[in-house]
């Protein structure tokens, strides 16, 4: 594999110009596995929310990015040009940065949004709200493209394939709904997850969707998630959900993250572990307690883990840190996957006064084009967003 040189960034450490404002310049092209630069969103106590960039290669801070004060930031999506967020609960717009520029060409478009979950495409982002809608937006207007479809609660989480919308969320309970792509974005169908009360994140790959959240008791002190296999013949939704739950006890908390790659299942939450499955069997393969010594900060106790995204190799989680030495700091940790260890971190520089919020996904990379439903294969070593066509964006 080859990787692009480092790029050198200059910077301000908080509002920071990028010698002249291009993120773009700094060698994203196509045709790269690793991600050049990673994206995390987040708000303080006063209100101010922001985008903080990173080099996710050696875990430097790039700069911040602040928009308009409100409630917290909890949900990014992505794609070759672009970045969005949504403002959080009790919100009425979406953020909008460019990636050339992100420090002047931030905007912000009104719809009433709230918790959304955000995924996008080549033409669309599509998003919930806190009342059970789901929108498919025109990403350059803002402009509503269809009608919304009610499902009757908030939503949290959405995830894309080449022929399906996936969401689902809290009032939902464990339910799925699925929404078939293209100009129709018709209902296919809902599928009822029993074991589970709040469904807060959604991935996909080729032949089957991963869900995880919160679950009721007994499951509620383990770690867990749903494998809901896809219908062959298109157009028939999902079928046959199977949940696994881990062979761990003696921890409470809510799992809000998961991905999947080519072997592997991964998922963490609000705790200070997260668990490796085999992503053929469900497995339990590994379970890390993310109590660790860092590099640059030393003892690093986790408290919870509130978004997380990968590369081929990697995790990135957005976490809380609890004392000793650091509480109430939040950090972004980058974990091997192959080990399941902690080898490098990035205090945000609000670390005092920041709060990633639960049941979205925080961070970002470039080459994750579709939003938080990102499959990393292997086998496609192109991730820009007009060679994705035939694996998700159309």
């Amino acid at each position: 594999m080859i990787f692009p040189e480092k790029p050198q960034v200059a910077h301000s450490p908080m509002m920071g110009t990028l010698g002249g404002g291009s993120l773009r310049s700094f060698g994203r092209g196509s045709g790269e596995e690793s991600p050049v630069f990673g994206y995390v969103v987040g708000s303080n106590s006063n209100g101010q929310q922001g985008l903080m960039v990173f080099v996710p290669e050696d875990m430097s801070r790039v700069a911040y990015y602040s928009s308009a004060a409100g409630s917290g930031m909890q949900n990014v999506g992505i794609d070759d040009t672009k970045i969005w967020a949504n403002h959080g609960y009790s919100s009425a717009s979406f953020a909008r940065w460019n990636k050339d520029a992100p420090a002047t060409n931030f905007t912000s478009y009104s719809r009433y949004i709230s918790r959304s979950a955000i995924a996008v495409d080549s033409n669309y982002v599509y998003w919930c709200d806190n009342s059970g809608y789901v929108y498919r937006d025109n990403k350059t207007t803002g402009a509503n493209v269809n009608n919304s479809y009610y499902t009757g609660g908030e939503l949290y989480a959405i995830a894309l394939d080449p022929n399906y919308v996936f969401f689902g969320g809290g009032v939902n309970s464990g339910n799925i709904r699925t929404l078939q792509r293209g100009q129709y974005f018709g209902t296919v169908g809902n599928t009822n997850l029993s074991n589970i009360s709040a469904l807060l994140c959604i991935t996909s790959d080729n032949d089957y969707v991963y869900c995880t959240g919160a679950f009721p008791s007994p499951y509620n002190n383990r770690d867990n998630f749903y494998k809901i296999g896809k219908s062959s013949s298109v157009g028939s939704g999902l079928v046959s959900p199977v949940h696994y739950s881990s062979s761990s006890v003696g921890y409470t908390g809510t799992s809000t993250s998961i991905c999947v790659d080519d072997a592997w299942v991964y998922t963490c939450g609000t705790n200070n572990r997260i668990t490796k499955w085999s992503k053929y069997t469900g497995a339990e393969n590994t379970t890390s307690v993310l109590n660790y010594t860092s590099s640059v900060y030393g003892s690093v106790q986790v408290q919870n883990c509130m978004g997380m995204t990968h590369d081929k190799d990697h995790l990135y989680i957005a976490a809380n840190v609890q004392t000793p030495p650091f509480g109430g700091k939040r950090f972004v940790i980058k974990v091997q996957k192959s080990n399941m260890t902690p080898v490098a971190d990035l205090q945000h520089q609000f670390a005092t006064d920041f709060d990633y919020y639960s049941g979205g996904r925080h961070v970002a990379l470039d080459n994750q084009v579709g939003g938080p439903g990102f499959y990393y294969d292997s086998g496609i070593s192109n991730w820009n967003i007009t060679d994705r066509a035939s694996q998700i964006l159309l």
